[in-house]
């Protein structure tokens, strides 16, 4: 009977009745959850669903009975040591000054009445100002004087019965994660936290923590834990480190024989994402031009920055004084050593960055494509006020300063930064950012002193596009031409060495598009600057899972028989598969094994994620909140990627929409770009999909942390083999040193 009602809950008008609900949905975990995500659905504002639904919500808390009557149960089972009924007006209530250890405390009727208040020293008053209940509070009144129901020696309730909360349990978590995502990405009118004022006149900035982090390059494909010490005090501890000698600080020799460190000895399955993408930069720089590679890749993975904020803000003028008194006086604004304290909270902080006034967006006609066409061939320079430029030039530089030198440049031979060398460090910055954000996301338990930091993305990406077409020698016109039209004059000559399209990074493109365009597009531009570049990311995927397939295998998949009425995966598939076969680009390895449409749909959208993890990061951030994507709130990956897109409304889903008329052309082009480059075998290295990085794990420290150092008595260092008097410890991999 209750299956009609079941499947008419996509209509969010047709919910189910009070006891639909409790007798069929709350049965099952799934079926309820599914309800629920229905009621707390985060396109809707929170006041809209509290109006609809408040309730139908009341209902399904409380059940059979009314929602009083509901309240008044749950009382009879409180058990909290304090009373703290709460009035907030003119409320009869009680204070007896025999018990009272504050002179100020106050008692409710029922606490007092129930209370041992007998020939006390006692009065009745009217409190207008409203006042809480301190029955059961040791530190205002004497214990005498508690009810029964209230203190240490109370009289405890009867456990609660699980099926009067069965539903409280499911509901109310709902309900406050909603309420938590509404506070917490609520937009507050920023004022200078020293001046408490609003003065639109005097540039405004936020405080902000510049950090270098490594987190990101650190991480590995591996997602094999080796997390914990080999050292205890019973040796039980096993470790994963089968040569003790092996140790990640040195390179040992003892006895004429030398130990190779464990850098050298890394498989293929444990490298790092720095590892990743600087081997896959050095082989691409081999075949094109520093150039091109630069437009086509990002760097600092090894290190960057990350800019976060506690969220207050001061004016660049209120900031300059507040410097000032608490540095030396020689201290420099740009010296990223220099700390100083927010004035409103206390962290610690080392800069203030911009806070953009944008309130009109740029007009587009019918056209889209042609809106955006003509937007980036007139790279548009946006004026300043010299004040602001000066101020977000040294933003710029303190950044750039701050990253490690040898990481700065795709060439550490070149000392002093040129304009292309900027452009790519700014790019850099915002990928590492948006990266540092999606690992904070996908990281379950992540610390809450983490969460709650401000991202500044929107300000630094403000900063990166005012400076960006200052630093462009050409515009990114042949590039937007070649990724959304496929014109044949846009078409590649190998002699130029430029980096094909299939084999750049798709979110970097993203981003240079982005930052050649004027600060701030409308969202409807920005939709079709996605879909074009999703359209990429998504032959990219398909290109290389069947550049990955023997010669077999991609026979078979050329041979496919499509509806050539239309444009699908299974054209597109049988396309790839037939240039790339008879170009004989394929795997070497004789091992037929022929793959689904189902799984091979399955990796595309997994190598898509990513993108698509990025590109909603960054709507987020600069044009609408996606308030249901927040840190510590783990999400299935499909689910998640469905959802994204869902954000980002792409034209058609999760598969390309295309705004030319021969999308086979387009493709076609992008295919013969690659396949006309001479070293065939150097591209097969670097056309392999970007791997999934594990978030990187703490040590597991034994229990006996504190007495671990006692265990090393008695034994003998791991590199000298003399006797350990003072203990080194290495907490990366457990191996015990001596100090001498």
């Amino acid at each position: 009977m209750y299956s009609d009602q079941y499947n008419t809950i996509e209509n969010p008008t047709s919910l189910p009745s009070s006891t639909y609900f409790q007798e069929y949905y709350l049965q099952d975990e799934n079926r309820v959850q599914k309800l629920l995500d229905i009621l707390f659905d985060p396109h809707q504002s929170l006041p809209e669903i509290i109006q609809k639904y408040l309730t139908i919500l009341k209902s399904y808390l409380s059940g059979r009975q009314s929602f009083e009557g509901f309240c008044k149960e749950l009382q009879k089972y409180d058990n909290s040591i304090l009373c703290g009924c709460v009035w907030t007006n003119s409320t009869i209530s009680y204070r007896c000054r025999t018990c009272a250890i504050n002179p100020c405390m106050s008692l409710c009727s029922d606490c007092f009445y129930a209370g041992n208040h007998d020939k006390h020293d006692a009065n009745m008053f009217r409190s207008i100002g409203g006042g809480v209940c301190d029955c059961g509070d040791i530190e205002v009144m004497n214990s005498n004087g508690f009810c029964k129901s209230h203190g240490p020696n109370r009289i405890p309730n009867e456990s609660i019965p699980l099926k009067l909360i069965q539903s409280s349990q499911i509901i109310l978590p709902r309900l406050l994660l909603r309420y938590y995502i509404v506070f917490f990405l609520v937009s507050i009118t920023a004022e200078c936290c020293i001046c408490q004022s609003k003065d639109d006149q005097n540039p405004l900035g936020l405080v902000v923590r510049l950090s270098d982090s490594g987190v990101l390059g650190i991480r590995e494909v591996s997602s094999t834990p080796d997390n914990y010490l080999p050292l205890s005090i019973d040796d039980n501890n096993k470790s994963s480190l089968n040569d003790p000698l092996i140790c990640c600080q040195f390179n040992l020799k003892r006895n004429g024989k030398e130990y190779l460190s464990t850098e050298k000895q890394i498989e293929e399955s444990n490298r790092t994402c720095a590892q990743f993408y600087e081997e896959k930069i050095r082989t691409m720089l081999e075949m094109f031009t520093e150039e091109s590679v630069s437009e086509s890749m990002t760097i600092s993975w090894r290190t960057g920055i990350i800019i976060t904020s506690c969220g207050h803000s001061m004016h660049l003028s209120c900031y300059k004084e507040y410097f000032k008194s608490h540095t030396k006086k020689t201290a420099s604004e740009n010296d990223p050593h220099i700390e100083f304290k927010c004035p409103m909270c206390r962290q610690k902080s080392n800069g203030l960055i911009y806070i953009p006034q944008i309130d009109t967006q740029i007009e587009s006609n019918e056209n889209l494509i042609e809106t955006i066409s003509n937007l980036i061939e007139k790279n548009i320079k946006i004026c300043i006020f010299p004040l602001i430029a000066e101020w977000l030039t040294n933003f710029i530089e303190k950044i750039y300063l701050m990253v490690n030198k040898n990481y700065r440049t795709i060439d550490k031979q070149i000392k002093q930064p040129s304009d292309d060398i900027l452009a790519l460090f700014l790019t850099s910055i915002l990928r590492f950012n948006l990266e540092n954000d999606i690992l904070i996301r996908d990281t379950p338990f992540i610390d809450s002193t983490i969460i709650n930091r401000k991202s500044c993305f929107r300000e630094l990406f403000y900063i990166c596009n005012l400076k960006y077409p200052y630093l462009l020698n050409h515009s990114h016109i042949l590039l937007w031409h070649r990724i959304a039209t496929g014109h044949m004059n846009t078409k590649l000559n190998n002699n130029e060495q430029t980096v094909p399209l299939l084999l750049s990074d798709s979110v970097v493109l993203l981003l240079r598009i982005m930052l050649s365009l004027p600060y701030l597009i409308t969202r409807e531009l920005y939709r079709v600057i996605v879909q074009v570049l999703f359209n990429l990311t998504y032959i990219q995927a398909l290109f290389t899972i069947i550049s990955e397939m023997n010669k077999t295998e991609q026979e078979i998949w050329s041979r496919i028989s499509v509806d050539k009425n239309k444009n699908n995966m299974s054209e597109y598939l049988r396309m790839i598969s037939s240039k790339l076969f008879q170009s004989n680009f394929n795997s070497n390895i004789d091992n037929t094994k022929i793959s689904s449409l189902e799984s091979i749909n399955a990796l595309i959208r997994e190598r898509c994620g990513n993108f698509i993890k990025i590109a909603a990061l960054i709507q987020h951030y600069l044009y609408q909140s996606i308030t249901w994507w927040i840190p510590d709130h783990h999400l299935h990956f499909d689910h998640l990627s469905k959802n994204l897109i869902k954000e980002l409304k792409l034209y058609n889903n999760d598969e390309p929409y295309w705004f030319s008329n021969d999308s086979l052309l387009i493709i076609n082009n992008w295919l013969d770009e690659v396949l006309t480059v001479d070293k065939q075998q150097s591209i097969l290295k670097i056309i392999h999909a970007i791997p999934v990085f594990h978030s990187p794990q703490f040590i597991e420290l034994p229990t006996c942390y504190s007495d671990l150092f006692r265990s090393c008595n008695h034994r003998r260092c791991s590199y000298c083999q003399e006797l350990i008097i003072e203990p080194i410890l290495c907490l990366i991999c457990g191996i015990v040193y001596s100090q001498e």
